[in-house]
């Protein structure tokens, strides 16, 4: 059974739906993972599907060292999707702005407890801060509400 995940990286100036919104989670700077550009050499990461497997740059990344917080809000339709909304820092902020910058038209991945949750490819500059993944699994968003809420 194939799950589909959705993603949308956006500026979000008035994206907030009227869904169910969870308490704000401030992220650990500790916490290992983040946003990564897809390499011919790297580290490899496998998705949440296991036959698909990734070569990303580590040293490129924006890691969650440049993230401040993160919301799970609920879908307000039945069935619907989930939700989370990640703000990064100042600092991050302005590397995510030139990160997508840098990779218009290209693959990138969310790197979540060792695990690429969706690679979308960027469409546009985002000079937000701000960025909403959506997902349909509820599997998925249980983990990544786990790891987040985690206290390391």
């Amino acid at each position: 059974m194939k799950t589909k995940i959705l993603i949308v990286f956006t500026s979000l100036l008035l994206l907030w739906g009227c869904g169910r919104k969870y308490p704000l989670m401030k992220i650990n700077p500790g916490k290992e993972g983040g946003i990564y550009e897809i390499a011919n050499q790297g580290k490899e990461y496998t998705s949440y599907n296991p036959e698909q497997t990734y070569l990303l740059n580590p040293s490129t990344c924006i890691s969650f060292a440049d993230f401040e917080s993160v919301q799970q809000e609920d879908s307000p339709y039945e069935g619907g999707s989930y939700r989370f909304i990640f703000k990064l820092n100042e600092t991050g902020t302005l590397k995510f702005k030139e990160f997508t910058q840098r990779n218009l038209g290209k693959q990138v991945c969310l790197v979540v407890n060792n695990k690429v949750i969706v690679a979308p490819v960027i469409q546009e500059v985002i000079p937000s801060g701000l960025l909403s993944i959506s997902m349909s699994d509820p599997q998925y968003v249980e983990e990544i509400k786990e790891y987040f809420s985690k206290k390391e």
